[in-house]
């Protein structure tokens, strides 16, 4: 429910999408805006779980952000298709967050790869160029996910990790 103001390129590149599409296309359409997306064969390999075990299964450093200190959200891929999926199936309107409400920190994550994958990468601290993002906690509510798939509970990102596997 709270406003959309983004305040950079990407975050209004993502609003004047979903704009235009309510614009220009002559039905109610739903928006799926999942954070931070983590999975098998990931091909982004940005700052997060699948980098970070990417590192540690080549036997190279982890590098954090400051102390990793950053509460995020992250969901797993396969829980966006499915609420993706759900959405077509029962022509859902409107803006769902695809979250797992299950917050947790960069430095958690790293902790926990280090832990499954390989306990003698080291996990560096380097100091930042630059403020915190978003003040260093960005979480979502999965509420009104749950408002049509009742028994939602995200895939845990621990669990993935303790069961990782790059195929």
């Amino acid at each position: 429910r709270s406003e959309t103001i983004p305040d950079n390129p990407h975050g209004l590149m993502h609003l004047f999408r979903e704009m235009i599409l309510n614009k220009n296309l002559k039905v109610d359409i739903g928006h799926i805006r999942p954070t931070l997306v983590y999975g098998a064969k990931d091909p982004h390999n940005g700052y997060g779980p699948n980098k970070f075990l990417r590192l540690a299964e080549n036997s190279e450093d982890i590098n954090l952000f400051g102390k990793g200190e950053e509460l995020r959200d992250h969901v797993c891929v396969d829980d966006v298709a499915s609420i993706a999926v759900t959405m077509i199936m029962y022509n859902i309107e409107g803006i769902i967050n695809a979250v797992s409400a299950k917050p947790v920190t960069f430095n958690e994550i790293a902790q926990n790869v280090k832990k499954s994958v390989n306990n003698k990468v080291k996990i560096i601290h380097n100091p930042r160029s630059g403020p915190m993002p978003h003040n260093g906690y960005r979480v979502f509510k999965k509420s009104k996910i749950t408002s049509f798939l009742h028994n939602f509970d995200a895939i845990s990102l621990k669990d993935y990790i303790d069961g990782y596997k790059n195929d």
